[in-house]
């Protein structure tokens, strides 16, 4: 396992176990038996380290998320179904499920979140567009009112979003505006 592999597999685990309060450059260091100077060659700072191993896990359920999503027939519906099963996996996994709670160092509260996140989104998306290409020219927009959506559903949970039936009435007319 490279060094990369295995400080973003020590920073999930410290996420997992004790939230992003837990995750400092040397706790990541000795979890992944690296020094603190690879940690800083290969990711640059502990926020970029993060946002990296938060990306790999969102990444490792687009499998769950698109085979949700690519059995809906509009466009409409493919990213509503996108959402609904996102948040779906954020609420089951442990390391997801950190991003609900508002503590120290959790990525969704990092100025460059949305900057961040929109690469991430855009490579989610990436089936879609690919079996909708007239939404090719909107692309930006919809990954950016994709992102700024989630991570408001995500962190400010509330009973219109709370099941899968408020969480697509609540998503429909945003989305629709801008497809």
């Amino acid at each position: 396992m490279s060094a990369r592999e295995k400080l973003i597999e020590g920073t999930l685990a410290l996420i997992a176990t004790g939230g992003f309060s837990a995750v400092t450059v040397a706790s990541v260091a000795r979890q992944s038996d690296v020094s603190r100077q690879t940690v800083y060659t290969l990711f640059g700072s502990k926020e970029a380290l993060v946002s990296e191993a938060v990306g790999t896990v969102a990444l490792g359920v687009l499998g769950v998320i698109s085979d949700h999503a690519s059995a809906t027939d509009t466009p409409l519906d493919y990213l509503v179904e996108f959402a609904v099963a996102a948040v779906t996996e954020v609420r089951r996994d442990a390391v997801l499920t950190t991003l609900l709670f508002a503590n120290e160092g959790n990525p969704i509260f990092m100025r460059e979140t949305v900057l961040r996140a929109t690469p991430i989104a855009r490579e989610l998306l990436a089936p879609m567009f690919d079996k909708y290409p007239q939404l090719t020219e909107k692309s930006d927009r919809v990954v950016e009112l994709v992102v700024r959506l989630g991570i408001s559903v995500i962190m400010f949970d509330s009973e219109a979003v709370r099941d899968d039936e408020g969480l697509r009435a609540f998503l429909r007319p945003p989305l629709a505006s801008v497809l």
